[in-house]
């Protein structure tokens, strides 16, 4: 036996409107009963909002009979009857409980037994036997102590898919008169209960299929993303933290009130819109070598090549060592001198060396003066196992260590931007709906800059979307505060703030996005879930928005 009660917790009410406060009216006569069908019918199909929809049902069907009170129950997954949505009239007292509405009798939903029809309100009945159930004059459900409602008279139709599948239950309590008084249902009405119910199967099916296929394709993006995760956990992780980032940044414009975001709003065919173009914009990266998207250093390739380099180093101390024994074996009266000459030389082959491996790392800018120094070290001369003579480093060595920003050089690099157009390809290759259809638009244009300087068609601003702007924005945070990367340390708030400052003054981002990014302390938000202690550092907001007329008061209040 399962036991289900009408209860304010049960109710599923996002739009209170289509709630009446009306007293009991008499039921519609046959023909205005099926007029109304008619316009519901029309807008049933018409409603994509869920919540509405059901709460249209209930409703509809609680005008044409007269109820006083009705109910839509749904079938979950393990196939038991939930309460969706709860609609009763004022005219019965009913106690408070903290100013919401007390609690309507519990409903049990059975077989009964032949004996008691009346305790069945026709839910698994109805369920099994696939036709509509009138019931009257229950006394036992009349005078509840808790909500002081009595339940006399009953009307449950099942709700079926057009294949057959059962989908729930729509329950109507009390039939009224004009005057109030509870009667039966009337039985002319019931084939207008029935058809309504059927046109509701028909709309919930629709949009449930609807809402199956957008599972399961946000279910693939999720899964591409989890290719990537296993192909580079670097880019993976940071495939689930961007859209992160960005939808903070989408609410946070959707609730704006002043400022050039105040009557900026997204649907929700507009928020899946961003999120599946945050989720795809690096999909690309699944054709890019892993040993580019992970080059943690300059001179790494399937291994770093500095143990290579190491190797040669160790020869020429070993080139020197034997140099030191036979000018003291010839020599022996200055065999000190040729020994503090030894010494000097592996002080200045492991300094040498020094320089190479800090170069290697590319956590910091090279100088003129550093690459001067890399190409002075490596003209050195070494001798390889055939005897023969060889520079200290090859000119693709040089070439990596000369490399001034990061461990990429320029084909690494033009490798890792052909990701962007990758991604633009395979996404043009999927039919998006009309719905969807800014998806590619959105996620090939994420590293594209306001002054036209970015890839990979060089849009200017004016060229781009907001929210292609926004996830501009997002995938710049992300990267720089990101503590997982193989070539470099995370920034901290301050410091990845700061940077960003520059890129707006320097015109490569959204100013007004980055000021909305800042004073809604979006970047707090995401900080706090995905950010390591050591990094959240305090941040001056004031000193970030000081363009000339981007302070607002709400941002002076979120600086103090």
């Amino acid at each position: 036996m399962k036991t289900i009660e009408f209860s304010g917790d049960n109710i599923a009410v996002l739009r209170p409107e289509l709630m009446s406060k009306s007293p009991p009216t008499a039921a519609m006569d046959t023909e205005e009963a099926y007029q109304k069908l008619l316009a519901v019918c029309a807008a049933l199909s018409a409603e994509h909002d869920r919540d509405a929809l059901l709460n249209m049902i209930v409703e509809n069907a609680v005008a044409v009979t007269g109820a006083d009170a009705g109910g839509l129950y749904l079938c979950d997954a393990d196939g038991n009857l939930q309460p969706a949505v709860v609609r009763w009239r004022d005219a019965y007292p009913m106690k408070q409980e903290g100013g919401r509405a007390g609690r309507f009798p519990p409903v049990t939903l059975h077989l009964p037994p032949a004996t008691a029809t009346g305790d069945a309100i026709a839910g698994s009945h109805g369920m099994v036997s696939g036709c509509g159930i009138s019931l009257a004059d229950d006394s036992r459900h009349a005078g509840d102590q808790t909500t002081e409602y009595g339940s006399v008279s009953f009307l449950t139709v099942p709700l079926s898919s057009p294949s057959g599948e059962q989908l729930g239950v729509l329950h109507l309590v009390n039939a009224a008169t004009s005057d109030g008084s509870i009667v039966p249902f009337e039985e002319s009405l019931r084939p207008a209960v029935v058809a309504l119910a059927s046109q509701a199967a028909v709309a919930l099916e629709n949009q449930r299929l609807i809402e199956e296929q957008y599972g399961l394709f946000e279910s693939l993006v999720r899964m591409l993303a989890a290719a990537i995760d296993a192909k580079s956990p670097y880019t993976g992780a940071h495939c689930q933290r961007v859209p992160v980032i960005y939808e903070l940044l989408a609410d946070a414009a959707c609730t704006a009130t002043d400022g050039p975001f105040a009557q900026f709003e997204l649907s929700d065919d507009e928020r899946r819109e961003l999120r599946l173009a945050a989720w795809l914009h690096d999909c690309g990266k699944v054709a890019t070598p892993e040993h580019v998207v992970d080059k943690a250093t300059k001179l790494e390739c399937v291994y770093d090549r500095l143990d290579e380099i190491a190797v040669r180093f160790e020869v020429l101390k070993r080139d020197e060592e034997i140099v030191c024994l036979e000018n003291i074996i010839r020599d022996p009266g200055n065999a000190e001198q040729h020994r503090r000459r030894y010494y000097e030389q592996l002080r200045q082959l492991d300094a040498e060396f020094e320089v190479l491996a800090a170069a290697n790392q590319g956590e910091e800018p090279m100088s003129d003066e550093m690459i001067a120094r890399v190409r002075e070290i490596a003209t050195r001369r070494w001798r390889d196992r055939e005897g023969l003579s060889r520079p200290l480093l090859d000119a693709g060595e040089v070439t990596n260590l000369s490399i001034r920003q990061g461990t990429l050089n320029q084909d690494e690099r033009q490798t890792i931007n052909r990701h962007v157009e990758i991604s633009i390809e395979m996404l043009g290759e999927l039919p998006f709906p009309k719905t969807l259809s800014r998806v590619t638009e959105i996620a090939g244009a994420h590293h594209e800059k306001i002054d036209g300087s970015g890839y990979p068609y060089g849009l200017t601003g004016e060229q781009m979307s907001v929210p292609a702007r926004m996830l501009v924005i997002a995938d710049i945070f992300e990267a720089l505060t990101a503590g997982d990367r193989p070539y470099k340390r995370g920034k901290t708030l301050r410091e990845a703030l700061q940077l960003m400052a520059a890129m707006r003054d320097e015109n490569k981002i959204d100013a007004e996005l980055f000021e909305l990014f800042v004073s809604s302390r979006v970047w707090q938000t995401y900080a706090e879930y995905y950010m390591p202690a050591e990094l959240r550092d305090g941040v001056d907001i004031k000193s970030l928005l000081r363009r000339p007329g981007a302070e607002r008061p709400a941002d002076r209040a979120a600086a103090s």
